[in-house]
């Protein structure tokens, strides 16, 4: 599971400030 927030960061580095804000919702979004 910790690979999948980092892989957020890497992914969508622009996107960082969603990945902080859906950072809980990127569990369930991404699950």
């Amino acid at each position: 599971m910790t690979d999948l927030r980092h892989y957020d960061v890497i992914v969508s580095p622009a996107i960082t400030e969603k990945s902080t804000m859906a950072s809980e919702q990127n569990q369930v979004v991404f699950n």
